[in-house]
């Protein structure tokens, strides 16, 4: 169940809709390492993403699952991530599913996970 702190915080989300920083994706692809909104959605089928080790400290990183069609997934491959279990796999399984990151220079620092899967 959602907490309303939660839903306070995804309504949030919705403001990077409008800016400039974000990325939607559909398909198989590299995540921008400038984007802080990232949307993924599933319509045709299962795929994966990869979001490589951060660059520069302090970018704040939030990537949410729309809309998933079906029995599709979205898996994404993560480099050098620590805090949650210090995953390299967060599987995108629910609508709403959300990831927050933080990078921390080289390394990606989870904030807050939601209806996903990390492993």
């Amino acid at each position: 169940k959602i907490t309303k702190a939660w839903e306070q915080w995804l309504t949030k989300v919705q403001f990077f809709l409008s800016v400039d920083n974000h990325q939607y994706i559909s398909a198989a692809t590299d995540v921008k390492l400038d984007a802080e909104y990232v949307q993924v959605s599933t319509t045709t089928g299962t795929y994966a993403i990869t979001l490589s080790a951060p660059t520069l400290p302090k970018k704040r990183k939030t990537i949410q699952m729309k809309t998933r069609t079906g029995a599709f997934n979205v898996t994404l491959a993560l480099t050098n991530v620590v805090g949650g279990t210090a995953a390299t796999t967060c599987t995108f399984d629910t609508a709403g599913g959300c990831l927050v990151l933080e990078s921390l220079y080289n390394t990606w620092v989870v904030i807050k996970q939601y209806n996903v899967t990390l492993s």
